[in-house]
């Protein structure tokens, strides 16, 4: 009786560290893949104009021209 509960007691352990692997992993590769897809681009300008009502309303205005390394980014 005693050796099936060290039996169980191995398998929920094993189980536990298998599982704790695995997610490991998979946060390494999606790390990795986030990175890869983000594009490359370098910002060259950018004009951010906000205009203040007097009713206390805000509306703003954003030009931003980038420079990427590829045509597909």
């Amino acid at each position: 009786m005693a050796n099936d509960q060290n039996h169980k007691r191995g398998n929920s352990f094993n189980f536990i560290i298998i599982t704790l692997i695995f997610f490991a992993g998979l946060a390494i590769f999606q790390f990795f893949m986030y990175r890869n897809l983000q594009p490359q681009f370098q910002v060259i300008s950018r004009d951010i104009t906000f205009t203040i009502y007097e009713d206390l309303s805000v509306d703003f205005a954003t030009k931003v021209e980038i420079l990427t390394e590829n045509e597909r980014d």
